[in-house]
């Protein structure tokens, strides 16, 4: 009796079969030989072009109202080929001195010297059944040939040639059979040779461990996602049967489209993706990269079913790829046929563009200078320049991207999600050159992260901007959050890898009150992350509306870490409005946190608006940070006293027909003044010529920043001055009073200036400057006033904006 599962003959009474060793039964309980169960069917590659096919030919359509092409392929299946029925077998021991392995109708024919040692042998013929027939199949019979050892010479194969069918573009394939890490069986693919009709029977030479991996590459695209081990080779198992195959080339093209006669596409549709794939080779070539390492041309594209969800794929066949890399002139991409019929052609074509990038790495890239995450983030960010959005798999990893700006495992899952970084690198640079750059580094055989780094730069540099971006969702194609749904992510504990939730606790009106008085801290919450080496993690602030009730203005809420050397920003945002996000502190270096007043808080509180703290790390090694909220009281006057490195804008500028014909009338035979520095800036009414006042050109003026440095001096218990340099180079002291965090001025004197026809008027200056702990150890002075005509406010009037830090007394606590 033979075994059902591998043909092997059984012992008498074997409960097991000696060979594959799996269970049997004899006598009276044996059943009828028969199929293991299987879970899907075979999957056909791309084959390669027949030798007949010629690049010279006009736009050559094989089987496109040509007729029916036959190939013959061995091919590599799984125990996914479904129920079969064995029918026989023949085994033979291959010496280096050569030999004849064959059935009826398969010959494989080992020259002397193909082996250097014993080989087995066995060659088996099946016959599919139920689903399991792979597409194209013309022959009733499967022959499994089994090969115990890598075999690196070329092998005859001969296989019996049915004389009703045409002597056309006769292929003959081989893959192999892999195992993945449980042990199991996994998947197999399909590749093509051409053949040559001799007396009757179809023959070619095939290399067996020229394909011993390409299985075990294939697996890599889509189980990698599913956390599949990759495959190991195990012994070589290849299947022979007929094929019919059809195929496309035009003239003049670089890419050949191969495709079961059964799955036979409409002409337009076979041009439309050899178009797609044109436009891809001419759009890299103008972006400066290179095809020279491939020599094999056309290239193969083949239209096959694979994995649902996956449009397109390229792959390397090859034992010595797993040795040697890359090997340009070994890959192949295949089509999915449900793409094809039933998709969105422009996620084909992008994907298109996507594997064909895949190809351009392969001219660059060796096995020893080469990053899988970069290969992917790479591919993956021009796919979605191509899609207009940012792709499914790119999506649906972008909480990876929290994990480091540069990938901790080298996978191609974790290249999907660092898509956002190559997007965001591309416009802070203005343009994507830096990633040819990186390739070049890979071709001079740069270790990967060198190579990587020397064309983007450090990334602790802009680690901080770059995860802001994808908090913002900045980026217009691979805008992967949207701010209000990460908050309410993180806040309701969907996603950890992304943050935590941070709960702010309500406070007593009595202990808010004390605190005023006393200027004592209330801690309001904590909460700890463990932020990777340059990576992120976000903080969803929770806090109960009733904390705005009892809070007092003039405090000022803050966040800090006693953590050095992070990056913390704090953002408010609108539920109204997701889009509405402001960033409203600085970054902070090192252990100051983030801030934002009570007042502001407390209205965003009543609009509803959420706050989220992004956390950066951009050391090069993970860090537990521990994040305190607590409400601090405004600086007291002495802690103001200091100079400060401010900031003058002139926000708006508002004055009368009438009084702006007067100043032209006054102004037509004067000499024009002197335009001072920045520094000299207080209400500088001199520098403004009032009669181009409604002009474009002044307009455009308004809100530049001029550099203006003041200070604060005391002049009272509650009582101080703010000090500015005149236009005339002398100190102008504007005095305040100093109250709950408040500078309150309200302040008439004579104007600015030397034209004393207008500007002599008895001028006024009011507004509120506020004052707030800041980063660093600091103070921060925010001034909103106006300059405007006493008595005359509505005639016209200056409004501006003065700002400034200055750090804090060296014996604050």
């Amino acid at each position: 009796m033979l075994c059902p599962k591998c043909g092997n003959q059984l012992p008498e009474a074997a409960e097991f079969c000696p060979g594959c060793k799996s269970p049997v039964r004899q006598g009276n309980n044996a059943q009828e030989p028969g199929q293991p169960p299987v879970t899907a069917a075979p999957e056909l590659s791309a084959p390669e072009p027949a030798p007949q096919l010629e690049k010279s030919r006009k736009k050559l359509a094989v089987g496109l109202g040509v007729g029916l092409t036959v190939v013959l392929i061995i091919a590599v299946l799984a125990v996914c080929l479904g129920p079969r029925l064995f029918v026989k077998g023949v085994s033979a021991v291959i010496l280096p001195g050569g030999g004849v392995v064959e059935l009826e109708d398969l010959k494989l024919e080992f020259g002397s010297g193909d082996v250097e040692e014993p080989v087995n042998v066995r060659l088996t013929r099946l016959k599919p059944g139920g689903d399991s027939r792979p597409d194209g199949l013309l022959s009733t019979f499967l022959y499994a040939l089994d090969i115990d050892k890598p075999i690196d010479k070329p092998v005859t194969v001969r296989i019996k040639f049915p004389a009703s069918r045409p002597e056309k573009n006769v292929m003959i394939g081989l893959g192999a059979e892999v195992k993945g890490a449980d042990g199991e069986d996994v998947r197999v693919v399909y590749r093509y040779v051409g053949a040559n009709i001799v007396d009757g029977w179809a023959e070619a030479e095939v290399v067996p461990s020229d394909y011993a991996n390409e299985a075990l590459i294939q697996l890599n695209r889509p189980l990698l996602s599913m956390g599949v081990a990759y495959a190991q080779p195990s012994n070589l198992r290849m299947y022979v049967m007929s094929f019919d195959g059809s195929a496309f080339f035009e003239d003049g093209g670089h890419f050949m489209f191969i495709f079961p006669a059964s799955s036979k596409p409409i002409k337009e549709d076979a041009r439309r993706v050899l178009t797609d794939f044109e436009d891809a080779y001419r759009a890299y070539l103008a972006g400066g990269y290179i095809y020279s390492k491939r020599t094999k041309w056309p290239f193969d594209v083949y239209l096959r079913s694979i994995s649902e969800g996956i449009f397109a794929a390229y792959e390397e066949t090859g034992w010595r790829n797993m040795v040697l890399g890359r090997q340009p002139d070994n890959g192949f991409i295949n089509i999915s046929k449900a793409a094809l019929s039933e998709g969105d052609h422009n996620i084909l074509r992008s994907s298109i563009f996507h594997e064909w990038f895949h190809a351009v790495q392969s001219n660059y890239t060796t096995k020893g200078s080469r990053s899988e995450w970069f290969d992917e983030a790479t591919a993956t960010y021009h796919e979605g320049l191509v899609l207009g959005k940012i792709p499914e798999h790119a999506e649906g990893t972008r909480a990876m991207i929290f994990d480091g700006i540069y990938s901790p495992e080298d996978t191609r899952r974790a290249g999907y999600a660092r898509a956002l970084v190559i997007d965001f690198l591309a416009d802070k640079f203005g343009s994507d050159d830096f990633i040819l750059k990186a390739y070049k580094n890979f071709d001079m055989g740069i270790a990967p992260r060198d190579a990587i780094l020397s064309a983007t730069g450090d990334p602790a540099k802009w680690a901080g901007d770059f995860y802001e971006s994808v908090v913002f969702g900045k980026s217009a194609v691979f805008r992967a959050y949207i701010p209000i749904t990460l908050h309410n992510s993180i806040s309701r504990g969907w996603d950890k890898t992304e943050g935590a939730p941070l709960y702010l606790k309500n406070s007593s009106q009595e202990e808010i009150d004390r605190a005023s008085k006393t200027g004592e801290t209330i801690e309001l919450g904590e909460a700890a992350v463990d932020v990777p080496a340059l990576g992120a993690r976000a903080l969803a602030v929770r806090v109960k509306p009733e904390l705005a009730g009892v809070l007092n203005d003039g405090m000022t809420l803050r966040f800090t870490s006693p953590e050095s050397g992070l990056d913390m920003r704090l953002f408010s945002i609108a539920v109204n409005n997701p889009a509405n996000v402001t960033r409203i502190t600085a970054t902070v270096t090192r252990a100051a946190g983030s801030t934002v007043d009570v007042r502001s808080f407390k209205q965003a509180l009543v609009n509803k608006t959420q706050y989220l703290l992004l956390v950066t790390n951009p050391s090069g090694s993970a860090k537990t940070v521990p994040v305190l909220a607590d409400l601090v009281m405004f600086p007291t006057l002495d802690e103001l006293v200091g100079k400060f490195d401010g900031i003058f804008q002139v926000t708006d500028v508002h004055i009368i027909d009438k009084l702006k014909a007067d100043a032209a009338k006054q102004s037509a035979g004067a000499k024009p003044s002197a335009k001072t520095s920045g520094s000299d800036q207080g209400c500088d009414l001199d520098n403004l010529d009032l009669s181009k006042l409604n002009d474009e050109t002044l307009k455009q003026e308004l809100g530049k920043p001029e550099k203006t440095p003041f200070e604060i001096v005391k002049t009272g218990q509650d009582k101080g001055s703010i000090v500015l340099k005149g236009t005339d180079g002398k100190p102008e002291e504007i005095p305040f009073t100093y109250k709950n965090g408040e500078l309150i001025v309200d302040y008439n004197h004579p104007a600015f200036g030397k034209s004393r026809e207008f500007f002599g008027k008895i001028m006024s200056i009011k507004g509120v400057a506020r004052a707030a702990y800041g980063a660093n150890d600091t103070v921060e002075i925010d001034w909103t006033l106006r300059c405007f005509e006493t008595g005359a406010e509505g005639d016209f009037y200056i409004d501006a904006r003065l700002t400034g830090r200055h750090p804090l007394p060296a014996n604050n606590p």
